[in-house]
């Protein structure tokens, strides 16, 4: 009777005697056998035959066959197969919650800072020391990185700026859903040629494929500031506090919808839709000075996303489209002295048609990409206003800062073309060899642009009352508008750059 069928066909000597091994605890954990129901006479004379073996003192042995593949490491790579992807909890469902399971990936300190808990905006992350956003990151062979200043990448705390491309988008071109991956390779060190212009490590995520068998399923989720506990020490006076940033009340949701399903006999498709939305109350000093003042706000941060694929066969060759929307949008307030609110849009869609099959005496791979991505800011105001008169106060009918910094867009349009031929394994000088030929085409196209102008008015007062404000000199009794004259006006007027 043979136990396990395992045959080793190549690899080194250790490998066969691990294989060994393997089969021995086969044997100790205890074999079950198979038996047909007219092999009861055949069974029989064996058992005879072994006491008989056994009362003469000799020992029993069962031939084992070994069957394996050589196993190789490639060392500064790591793959994250479909069943790691589908068990691993992994919280909002980002690329970078997964990433937390490989050693070589770090976060940034601010993502541990319990007021990100509330957002909704991927944790940046650092592959053996290198800069965040000197990592690329690839959907389907094509590279979809935001080259959007991600530099200066911040979320809801930033402050929108009157002259550079805006803050608070992030490196990763789309918020991938995980429950649409198929794989993910993680490579730190030793990247292939084919991967090029960084520093820092490849994230390649791989979306599933129609396999021949409909799938359908439904998912949601909930997380609520109630279920989680962050420990502070306690303040040692009064007048100490803590910056209320950092700990929000906050509600998050997520819905999901997947599917596969063939659409023709030839053509099969998967998709998978979600929305992720997370609601939370804040607080803010509203102006730096010696009395402080606070604000209550309730913040709002939402993302869709739209993956998927079509897959079909022709000529014996595989083609398939990939298609990609992921939307963001998150409000805020423009400082923590100006009082103006936004809203701050990150949209992302793409395409990637893809052909592999043979030609001549080897594999094409051929992927041709485009994909769009912009970031938004939708101000309240194009004026901002600062009042000198108002400097002691800690009302909201007379503030000191009022205004935002009015709207801009910034997008970035790419196309890329990446073919890859490898040939046949070739027999030279008594070995193997593996040769593959390709190349990568890209057209990046990205602009940042003001569509109005923006006004900024300062006032000063006409005799200056410390940090009490402006003396009296209208005779009103107080420090008021009747104190200062508009000592500034500044214009930041529409126009728009390319690169």
């Amino acid at each position: 009777m043979t136990i396990a069928s395992i045959t080793h066909r190549a690899g080194p000597a250790w490998a066969a005697l691990v294989f060994l091994l393997f089969g021995s605890l086969l044997l100790a954990a205890g074999p079950t056998f198979a038996q047909e129901a007219d092999s009861d006479a055949e069974n029989a004379a064996e058992e005879e035959h072994e006491e008989e073996k056994s009362e003469s003192g000799e020992t029993p042995t069962i031939p084992i066959e070994v069957e394996a593949k050589e196993l190789r490491v490639q060392p500064g790579h790591t793959k994250y197969g479909e069943e790691v992807l589908r068990d691993m909890p992994l919280g909002d469902g980002h690329l970078s919650d997964l990433l937390r399971l490989n050693p070589a990936v770090d976060f940034a300190r601010e993502s541990n800072l319990s007021g990100n808990s509330a957002t909704l905006r991927p944790d940046e992350i650092s592959i053996h020391g290198q800069p965040f956003y000197q990592n690329l990151f690839l959907i389907d062979g094509i590279d979809t990185t935001n080259d959007l200043n991600p530099a200066a990448a911040e979320d809801l705390w930033a402050t929108p700026s009157l002259v550079a491309p805006n803050r608070g988008s992030s490196p990763q071109g789309y918020y991938i859903d995980m429950n649409l991956l198929k794989s993910i390779e993680v490579f730190d060190s030793n990247v292939p040629a084919e991967h090029g212009g960084f520093t820092g490590g490849v994230v390649a995520a791989e979306l599933k494929s129609y396999e021949g068998e409909n799938k359908y399923s439904l998912r949601f989720g909930m997380k609520r500031d109630e279920w989680e506990k962050f420990h502070a020490i306690e303040p040692t006076n009064k007048n100490d506090y803590f910056n209320a940033k950092y700990t929000p009340d906050y509600l998050k949701r997520n819905y999901g919808l997947s599917m596969q399903h063939a659409l023709t006999e030839d053509i099969g498709l998967t998709m998978n839709m979600s929305r992720r939305s997370s609601k939370f109350a804040q607080r803010y000093e509203k102006r730096i000075s010696r009395v402080s003042a606070w604000r209550e706000l309730t913040y709002e941060d939402k993302i869709d996303n739209v993956m998927g694929r079509l897959d079909t066969t022709w000529r014996d060759h595989k083609v398939g489209l990939s298609f990609r929307f992921a939307r963001r949008r998150h409000d805020g307030v423009t400082s923590t002295t100006y009082d103006g609110r936004f809203e701050s849009d990150h949209d992302g869609y793409g395409l990637t048609g893809d052909f592999a099959g043979r030609v001549g005496s080897g594999q094409l791979e051929l992927k041709l990409g485009f994909d769009d991505l912009s970031d938004e800011l939708d101000s309240d105001e194009n004026k901002f206003i600062y009042h000198e008169y108002a400097e002691a106060s800690t009302t909201d009918n007379d503030p000191q800062y009022q205004g935002a910094f009015g709207n801009s867009e910034q997008k970035q349009r790419r196309v890329t073309l990446k073919p890859k031929w490898a040939m046949d394994t070739r027999q030279l000088f008594g070995a193997e060899h593996d040769f593959s030929l390709g190349g990568e085409i890209r057209y990046t196209n990205s602009f940042y642009e003001r569509p109005a102008k923006v006004e900024y008015y300062q006032y000063l007062c006409l005799q200056d009352n410390g940090n009490q404000g402006c003396v009296d000199k209208d005779g009103d009794g107080i420090s008021g508008p009747g104190d200062e004259f508009l000592y500034r006006v500044s214009n930041y007027y529409a126009g728009k750059v390319d690169l």
